[in-house]
């Protein structure tokens, strides 16, 4: 099987960096000038330490998914046809024609 290449035009373009400039705090690269909140490291500190890290996760993510569904309207969520359209149209050549799904 071979290996799918991007076109030729993203290929040639160049990445974007945040140049690293030698300053006290990097507001370019998101750097807060304040350390976080107590209360949140307290609570982050209780959190690992719940976790049994000697266990893999759940592979279905099941807490997860279902504390996203109950923040989330299922209409403002982007399905997995449009997604693939999303990550796969930079693959695709010029000149090639494409199976899209339907909108």
């Amino acid at each position: 099987m071979s290996r799918i290449e991007p076109r030729e035009q993203i290929v040639a373009m160049s990445g974007y960096h945040s140049p690293q400039v030698d300053v006290p705090v990097r507001l370019n690269t998101n750097e807060s000038p304040f350390a976080p909140p107590a209360a949140w490291v307290e609570s982050l500190a209780g959190i690992a330490a719940s976790i049994d890290w000697n266990r893999y996760p759940d592979r279905s993510a099941t807490a997860l998914r279902a504390e996203i569904a109950s923040r989330c309207d299922p209409a403002d969520i982007r399905g997995y046809a449009e997604r693939l359209d999303l990550e796969l149209t930079p693959m695709q050549q010029a000149d090639e024609e494409a199976v899209r799904h339907a909108r």
